[in-house]
């Protein structure tokens, strides 16, 4: 069984990633990612679908990495 694990921020981390990635790229998709991910994140917690969920706003991409290793066993 392959562990099913999601990733979660928190708002303020979320809008400061999205608003880094998007505004200078993509504006017109700005505000539609971010009027629609807390809605997104609350449809995620209610279906209850993840073996682990990992808090990642204080997370380096290589912690997050490791972390994911750790849960997939290798």
């Amino acid at each position: 069984h392959v562990p099913l694990v999601r990733l979660r921020a928190s708002s303020d981390v979320i809008r400061e990633r999205l608003t880094r990635r998007h505004a200078s790229v993509a504006p017109w998709e700005l505000e539609g990612f971010l009027a629609g991910h807390e809605s997104l994140a609350r449809t995620l917690d209610e279906a209850n679908l993840d073996d682990v969920v990992i808090q990642v706003d204080h997370l380096s991409p290589q912690e997050v990495a490791l972390r994911l290793a750790d849960v997939a066993g290798v």
